[in-house]
């Protein structure tokens, strides 16, 4: 797991069924996941919208 300025970077293994439905799993990791690190009392890192990125 990695800290960015404009987000939390992890990786996670798993594979649809279904190729299709790609888009939709993915999503769906995306939003359990969040919610798990949410739980578990885990800091997100926020950016302000005036801020930018700055070429990270």
């Amino acid at each position: 797991m990695q800290e960015k300025p404009w987000g939390t970077r992890y990786r996670i293994r798993a594979y649809p069924v279904d190729s299709h439905q790609k888009f939709r799993f993915t999503l769906d990791l995306i939003i359990r996941s969040r919610t798990a690190l949410i739980k578990r009392d885990v800091e997100c890192c926020t950016l302000a919208p005036d801020q930018g990125i700055g070429g990270l």
